[in-house]
């Protein structure tokens, strides 16, 4: 593709911080623009399986502390304390269409809520509504790590995968090419998986991709 309809494609605006960095190189930066494609696309399957494993253990986890599995429907819950979570949940709630079955409507709510929603528990606040139950989902936890040590660690994953999301460039340090915060939010996805369960870093061996892709990238552009 050519320089000129590759600019109107992805429009000016976009692409700008890819042709700063490469001194304004046509190839260069459409070169720039496909290895950011080509990372973001290798972190895809590492979030999946994180949102759905953290969503699912955090569930279960409070169904046992709340003993009712349909904690989350529940307008009287503790976690309704929270401006955040009663929103998210308000959200959904009113978009579901599947009300009359208690199941179905719990089941998507639990599917629907963001990310962010099951971030948030271990913010201080919901942590304490919470009596610290939502830290019991990870094993054998090291010395040092806390809640506010999880959050930070998810938070930081959120913010990335929110940026991936809405394909906004992920390569960058500032407008400088630098693949270091993607190497660092990779380890994180790792160490966060590992310490749900150890055998979540066995099934995605094959599926994680993200080393590799950096590594090629950095040969092309560095």
């Amino acid at each position: 593709m050519d320089f000129t309809k590759f600019s109107t494609l992805f429009s000016p605006a976009r692409i700008s911080r890819y042709s700063a960095a490469t001194q304004h190189d046509c190839n260069k930066t459409i070169m720039l623009y496909e290895e950011n494609l080509k990372i973001g696309q290798a972190f895809m399957p590492l979030l999946s399986v994180l949102e759905v494993v953290l969503r699912n253990k955090l569930y279960e986890e409070i169904s046992l502390f709340s003993k009712d599995k349909y904690w989350i429907i529940d307008p009287n819950h503790v976690f309704r304390k929270s401006w955040y979570l009663s929103k998210e949940v308000t959200k959904q709630e009113n978009d579901c269409k599947t009300k009359l079955d208690k199941n179905k409507f719990c089941n998507h709510i639990v599917s629907s809520v963001t990310f962010g929603f099951w971030v948030e528990f271990f913010t201080k606040y919901t942590f304490k509504l919470l009596r610290g139950r939502p830290i019991k989902i990870f094993r054998r936890l090291p010395a040092g790590y806390n809640s506010a040590r999880i959050h930070k660690r998810l938070n930081e994953i959120r913010e990335f995968r929110n940026r991936l999301y809405h394909n906004e460039p992920i390569i960058f340090n500032a407008r400088i090419v630098d693949f270091g915060g993607c190497e660092k939010i990779h380890d994180d996805i790792l160490e966060i998986l590992k310490l749900l369960d150890t055998d979540l870093l066995n099934f995605i061996k094959p599926l994680d991709n993200v080393s590799s892709y950096i590594g090629l990238a950095k040969q092309r552009i560095i």
